[in-house]
């Protein structure tokens, strides 16, 4: 009894957790929608992973800015530019990422979520599965719109069935981490 009332506990709380979790995101999407004339937001996370970290590209007409956001534990605060959550950062190369990300291709796919992969060579079938990989999301914020696109686990599936889909997510992962190092 003990045991079954601690699952229950423990599940109730995994719920809130998630669902801040997405109130984050949206808190600060409609922070980000309503200062830039576009955005573009990268977040890598997994099962592994907290807190989570949130790396933007925000861009005001011909203004090119880069931030970081790491959220709250809580969701009460709110958000605001160069607090101690959101804060400016300055790539230590200064390059057109922008216009890199806008031609990296990424935004004419749709979600990529595989998990399983069976490749069939020489009448030998083999499976290829991962249940804890890592997990990308990008949203492309506009005045009008949020785009979001999701990645699970793209270097894994990209090595056994290279695809051009997740090349282009490869890319656009690689260009973020390039620009956010310290």
């Amino acid at each position: 009894m003990n045991k079954c009332f601690s699952i229950i506990v423990f599940m109730f709380l995994l719920s809130f957790y998630c669902s801040g979790q997405n109130m984050q995101i949206d808190k600060l999407n409609r922070f980000l929608q309503t200062r830039f004339d576009s955005c573009i937001v990268y977040q890598s996370y997994s099962n592994w992973i907290y807190p989570q970290q949130f790396f933007i590209i925000g861009k005001n007409k011909a203004n090119v800015l880069y931030y970081t956001y790491k959220p709250p534990l809580d969701d009460t605060t709110s958000i605001s530019i160069n607090n101690k959550y959101l804060r400016i950062h300055k790539p230590k190369i200064s390059n057109d990422y922008w216009q890199q990300l806008i031609i990296s291709n990424i935004w004419t796919t749709e979600h990529y979520i595989k998990r399983e992969l069976k490749i069939k060579k020489d009448s030998l079938i083999t499976t290829y599965s991962i249940f804890d990989g890592g997990e990308h999301d990008f949203y492309f914020i506009t005045k009008d719109q949020i785009r979001r696109l999701y990645f699970y686990a793209p270097e894994f599936y990209n090595e056994h069935a290279p695809d051009k889909k997740l090349q282009n997510a490869l890319k656009a992962i690689k260009l973020f981490r390039n620009i956010f190092k310290d």
